[in-house]
């Protein structure tokens, strides 16, 4: 098979259709994959780095469900929303509880740490039959229909990892913090 030099990556056309897009990485891990993404597209000399997001819906998705279970049987996830900053899993991942919009008692939800584990419990609960596919699916979903929501106008927020210095203020972020990726709550300004 041959392939059009207009449908190689590089070509002026392929250029012309991917700086009006906005590529949203959802692979996992994504403070990991996010940088490999940037690289790729700086290579191909499409680098924007304010149209880069890297998806971490999944750490909202399942601190508000971790956070709806901890309080009880009949609570529903969707009641809460959880942003989620910092690192995608671990220490460096930081649910904002304060900001669920219910109230919300911390030490009923974090007792057994599991916010910070959720990702990992769901693998150990697959028990090597899989892995998060169906809640990564859900996670784009949701990011993808809140991108469409923005481009029609509506006014919406999503947490993103984002490449700093490519936000306004962002390098200045960067150089203080001394990284260039971080996950954060409308960070786009």
């Amino acid at each position: 098979m041959t392939r059009d030099a207009s449908s190689t990556p590089s070509s002026p056309q392929s250029q012309q259709h991917v700086q009006h897009q906005s590529p949203a990485s959802l692979q996992t891990p994504v403070n990991s994959t996010l940088p490999v993404v940037a690289e790729t597209l700086r290579k191909e000399d499409v680098f924007d780095p304010a149209r880069l997001f890297g998806v971490t819906t999944l750490d909202v998705v399942r601190a508000s469900t971790f956070i709806a279970h901890a309080l009880g049987d009949n609570v529903d996830p969707n009641a809460f929303k959880v942003p989620v900053v910092g690192g995608h899993s671990g220490a460096t991942i930081l649910p904002l509880c304060s900001q669920a919009g219910s109230s919300v008692e911390l030490d009923e939800v974090l007792g057994g740490g599991g916010c910070y584990s959720s990702g990992d419990e769901i693998v150990k609960s697959k028990q090597g039959a899989g892995s998060a596919t169906t809640c990564i699916a859900y996670a784009g979903f949701r990011f993808v229909g809140a991108v469409l929501a923005a481009r029609n106008g509506d006014s919406v927020t999503k947490e993103a990892y984002v490449y700093l210095p490519g936000i306004p203020g962002g390098k200045e972020i960067a150089a203080e913090l001394g990284v260039e990726y971080v996950c954060c709550e409308d960070c786009a300004g």
